[in-house]
């Protein structure tokens, strides 16, 4: 940008805005924002230097290496810090970000004319930020395979070699192989009817990859109970941890729509909430159940900062803000986790989102119908919900079968 000493946390805060103009959602930037870049703000504090500093930066990034060699963390922690310190310094020597995906597969290169093919696609498609990223990652495998088998081109592609590409990713996971198809899908499609370059992918029409549904885990309303108990509520930070909690206790919302909610969500006079899905898009009504209505009351009334917000859950001291995301609400929950002694692990399901699943689990329990479930989660369709259905152990229990009219016989000796 120029030499004069620059602020690091304005640098930052320059950076996340950057990142939003790449197509970044504000929820995924300042998710990134509270893991990633606000530790290197606090590192430069910690040292004594509110300024950019590139050997401070390099030192930063030494340290999580060190914690990577030793185990401490896992290798996809240490490149996220890496591409945060890369950004600050591109941020800082050019002005602006400039979105490149990595290619993670090969360490090969596509031919000129195979990278324009797939940035030829991606930018007709329009994608989503992490769409496109994972789209990019699907179609760069495909050709880099075909590459590496001698294509230079897509002129001497033929059905042999997707059917040997559908081979070479048989071995990934169910997951992975599902999106892959979806994608190679779509770019046969692009390839035939926007480049008119015939190929035949057909034999992509009849391969089917059923993904795996994971049944994730739930809280126990012991542990949630524990959780509650840990908060602090005569502090103003406690008022609004325990009122954004005991939310998503009562009513299963998401945490990113907890942090979007407004003042004039919530009606008073009939008790109710109306919000705007942010990850459906779709507007569901939820009761405002009394002991979440007192708390949320509690908050506004004796701890909620006097500004010009809308939003309900604003952050404490000024400058005043909305709640950055739902990550910043996932890590406050986390931290009353530890208070109250639940251990947690990697990918264990029990976050923050396991309020959502605890609360899908009682009305199942309760002889709630999954239609009805559904609905209150403002989940559009009931294949989400049927999990509730396998936490429901003892109506699980009415299901299962005697062995009346196929039991085992001994064998006379």
């Amino acid at each position: 940008m120029n030499e004069k000493k620059v602020n690091i946390h304005e640098l930052i805060e320059s950076t996340m805005e950057a990142q939003l103009g790449l197509g970044k959602s504000r929820q995924t930037v300042w998710g990134e924002y509270g893991s990633y870049y606000l530790p290197i703000g606090k590192f430069f504090r910690n040292h004594g230097n509110e300024h950019y500093d590139v050997s401070l930066l390099t030192e930063y990034c030494q340290m999580f290496q060190k914690r990577w060699e030793n185990k401490e963390i896992v290798k996809n922690t240490m490149r996220r810090v890496e591409k945060a310190v890369a950004n600050l310094i591109e941020f800082h020597d050019t002005g602006k970000l400039v979105w490149s995906v990595r290619a993670r597969l090969t360490k090969y290169k596509l031919t000129e004319y195979l990278e324009n093919v797939l940035t030829d696609f991606i930018a007709y498609n329009e994608l989503h930020y992490g769409t496109s990223h994972t789209v990019t990652w699907a179609i760069r495998k495909y050709l880099v395979f075909l590459q590496m088998n001698g294509h230079k081109n897509l002129d001497t592609v033929e059905t042999h070699d997707l059917q040997q590409f559908i081979l070479f990713c048989s071995e990934m996971t169910n997951g992975s192989v599902h999106n892959i198809l979806i994608f190679m899908k779509r770019f046969y499609h692009y390839l035939n009817d926007v480049k008119q370059i015939s190929l035949d992918g057909s034999i992509l029409m009849y391969c089917s990859v059923i993904r795996e549904d994971k049944i994730q885990k739930h809280l126990a309303w012991d542990e949630i109970t524990k959780i509650l108990d840990k908060i602090d509520r005569s502090t103003d930070a406690g008022k609004r941890n325990y009122a954004i909690i005991l939310l998503a206790v009562r009513t299963g919302m998401r945490a990113i729509d907890i942090a979007n909610l407004r003042l004039k969500d919530i009606d008073w006079r009939n008790g109710t909430i109306q919000v705007m899905q942010q990850k459906t898009g779709l507007p569901v009504i939820l009761p405002l159940i009394k002991d979440a209505g007192e708390a949320i009351k509690e908050y506004i009334l004796k701890a909620r900062p006097v500004c010009e917000l809308d939003y309900v859950f604003t952050k404490l001291h000024a400058p005043y803000a909305k709640i950055s995301g739902g990550y910043s609400i996932a890590g406050m929950f986390k931290s009353y986790q530890a208070k109250a002694g639940i251990e947690r692990k990697p990918k264990d399901g029990k976050g923050f989102h396991a309020l959502r699943r605890s609360m899908g689990r009682h009305m199942a329990s309760a002889g709630v119908p999954v239609t009805t479930i559904a609905q209150v989660l403002g989940q559009s369709t009931i294949n989400a919900t049927k999990q509730y259905i396998s936490f429901d152990n003892d109506n699980l229990k009415n299901c299962a079968l005697d062995f009346c009219g196929i039991e085992v016989e001994r064998s006379a000796m």
